[in-house]
């Protein structure tokens, strides 16, 4: 099956904004949870932990039925391979989150706010071409 171009454009632009809005929203809350964690006593690599799993849940559910809305992939195969990617993507994080905090001193939200616009740009990626993409 042949997909026009301006067809493609159109549903590319419609997962490129709902990826960025689901997206900003499990950003808002996997940053406000760190704060949130840190404030309570939470050191910062731990919060960041508990934060991922947290945002985790906004962003399934948010390009399961946004994003990528009309997949063709059963949810369990999704939340699997997503739960996959972000599990690989979360410990990328978090080396890089330590490097930044213990290397270069960084301060913890502006390191975990540089790894978390890193990581979308790859997690997109992922998701639109193995992740919420039949077989």
């Amino acid at each position: 099956m042949t997909v026009n171009k301006a067809t493609y454009l159109t549903k590319l632009h419609r997962e490129l904004f709902f990826y960025m809005l689901v997206g900003g929203c499990a950003f808002a809350v996997h940053f406000l949870s760190v704060y949130l964690f840190v404030q309570w006593g939470v050191q910062p690599l731990v919060a960041n932990i508990y934060a991922f799993l947290i945002a985790f849940n906004v962003s399934f559910w948010g390009h399961h039925h946004l994003t990528f809305a009309g997949h063709q992939v059963a949810i369990k195969q999704a939340l699997w391979r997503l739960l996959m990617m972000a599990t690989i993507n979360f410990l990328i994080n978090e080396y890089g989150y330590y490097l930044l905090l213990n290397i270069f001193h960084l301060h913890y939200l502006v390191a975990l706010m540089l790894n978390l616009t890193i990581i979308a740009v790859f997690s997109f990626m992922l998701s639109k071409f193995w992740v919420f993409k039949a077989a």
